[in-house]
């Protein structure tokens, strides 16, 4: 059975995800086939990942991107909703620098800055500017010189070579920086933010590194997600208490987390469960125990860094082996992950995540319900497995 991640009281319809991985048409309504796909194409290494929340994608040395696991709205962009429990390629992909995996949609960054999104577009997540789903790659509208691309659960965002930033798709708690709560079928700029280097889209709320390292974070804030020491929701981009050099920025689920100098992390929100305590942890806070991070990525009551030495070390939420660890307890401090060396690069929103490794090879572990650990299996798993036939 496919798990369900909990939703936040006042959130009707969002579930949390993150996701950011940098390096530089028709709408599909065809039925969903029974068979489900368990045949690889022939694999190029990887060069970076991004775990979405049933179905993870890797972009490869060949500009192609690869992706597997859940495809219940075509998130997978093979053309089908056959789910696939090892990597199919994405159709029609030859020139992407850039991915990012959500909820049940997918985009990618190719040539002269454009966005190709692919997946469910309940929300105009696919930037279309049209209804429908897509199996396939389709243009977001509007979008040119784009640098970096991150999706949330329902929204996208596209941080552009003018540093700044574009977001589209579901605005129902403001997470595309609009006082209404309109969805967007189109790219619309954000405003109050310039100077951008880094963005994360989460299902509700949106973060940007900004001048100097500072943060800049706008929608939701419950939980104290924003980071402004309060739990006030805001439309507009709010700054962020007490960070400076802030070099990488993830949002997840009611939370977010920066590196900031020296590799430090700090993060603020994510009590999800006492809201009454949300407030005191509406100000950053460092992580301890977390040698020099050089990626980050925070998910649903989890977060996972790579560490000097190509360690792995995750905290938080471990209700499906999440953190790597067998006993499945949680664990408010960070935890190394099991059989994942000579990591790069770390990705995980929801209750799976993966790492790319040395020789391009990616690693997953946690829940395996759809095969988004992409080992030919459907078993859970605490420690990181390889995934077929990459390279």
């Amino acid at each position: 059975m496919t798990e369900r991640r909990p939703m936040m009281p006042g959130v009707r319809t969002v579930t949390a995800t993150i996701t950011l991985i940098l390096l530089a048409g028709c709408t599909s309504t065809t039925a969903k086939p029974t068979a489900t796909s368990t045949t690889a194409a022939p694999h190029a290494r990887a060069v970076a990942i991004s775990a979405g929340y049933n179905h993870t994608c890797a972009l490869t040395e060949r500009h192609t991107v690869e992706c597997w696991g859940g495809n219940d709205n075509g998130e997978l962009g093979d053309g089908t909703t056959n789910a696939s429990k090892v990597p199919v390629r994405v159709v029609g992909l030859t020139d992407a620098t850039a991915i990012g995996a959500g909820d049940s949609t997918t985009c990618a960054l190719v040539a002269h800055g454009h966005v190709k999104c692919w997946g469910t577009n309940a929300k105009g997540q696919l930037g279309d500017d049209i209804d429908g789903r897509s199996t396939r790659p389709v243009d977001v509208s509007g979008i040119t010189g784009a640098t970096a691309v991150s999706v949330g659960a329902s929204h996208a965002c596209a941080l552009l070579g003018d540093h700044s930033v574009q977001c589209w798709g579901d605005n129902s708690v403001r997470q595309l920086g609009d006082v209404s709560t309109d969805n967007s079928k189109r790219a619309r700029p954000i405003a109050g933010v310039s100077g951008a280097t880094a963005i994360s889209a989460d299902g509700a709320h949106t973060c940007a590194v900004v001048v100097a390292g500072a943060v800049k974070c706008w929608g939701d804030n419950d939980y104290g997600a924003l980071g402004n020491g309060t739990i006030t929701p805001s439309p507009a981009a709010t700054d962020v208490s007490d960070v400076t050099g802030a070099t990488v920025v993830s949002a997840g689920f009611g939370r977010s987390c920066v590196i900031i100098a020296a590799g430090a992390v700090k993060c603020w929100g994510g009590n999800i469960y006492a809201k009454a305590a949300a407030a005191a942890a509406s100000r950053p806070r460092p992580v301890e125990r977390l040698a020099a991070a050089s990626a980050l990525s925070t998910g649903t009551l989890r977060s996972c860094a790579v560490v000097t030495g190509g360690g792995v070390w995750c905290w938080g939420d471990n209700g499906f082996a999440q953190l790597g660890n067998p006993a499945n307890s949680n664990s408010d401090t960070p935890v190394e992950v099991p059989g994942v060396t000579g990591a790069t690069a770390v990705s995980g929103v929801s209750l799976h995540a993966c790492a790319l490794v040395t020789g391009g090879k990616v690693r997953c572990w946690g829940s395996n319900s759809d095969g988004q650990l992409g080992n030919g299996q459907t078993e859970d798993s605490a420690r990181g497995v390889a995934v077929v036939g990459i390279p």
